[in-house]
């Protein structure tokens, strides 16, 4: 009986374990494009080379706990030429009336 809860118990921890550690462990892959047209960088993402290229986002949160889907989506694209690469993110809030109390880490 003894060892039956021992096992038990233990199979369940490992199973927590597993599911905690590689919960954020995906295969991830974005297409980065070539671009022959001019990026205007203004913070605006409205270039057709933009539009076609790949979406990356599915971020976790990292504070308060960092086994949650972020609350706000937040997706970035990349494209380059022939001298730049261009790394466009577009990050969503609650509102745009925010203070960050602190960036030191505990």
């Amino acid at each position: 009986m003894k060892s039956n809860f021992l096992y038990t118990f233990l199979l369940t921890g490992l199973w927590f374990l597993s599911t905690s550690l590689f919960a954020q462990d995906s295969e991830r892959s974005i297409q980065v494009n070539f671009i022959s047209e001019p990026i205007k960088l203004d913070g605006v993402l409205d270039e057709a080379a933009w539009q076609s290229a790949d979406t990356g986002g599915g971020f976790w949160q990292y504070f308060p706990t960092d086994s949650a889907i972020s609350n706000y989506p937040t997706e970035f694209r990349l494209v380059y030429d022939d001298q730049n690469l261009y790394i466009g993110i577009r990050g969503q809030a609650a509102s745009d009336k925010y203070v960050v109390s602190s960036l030191r880490r505990d």
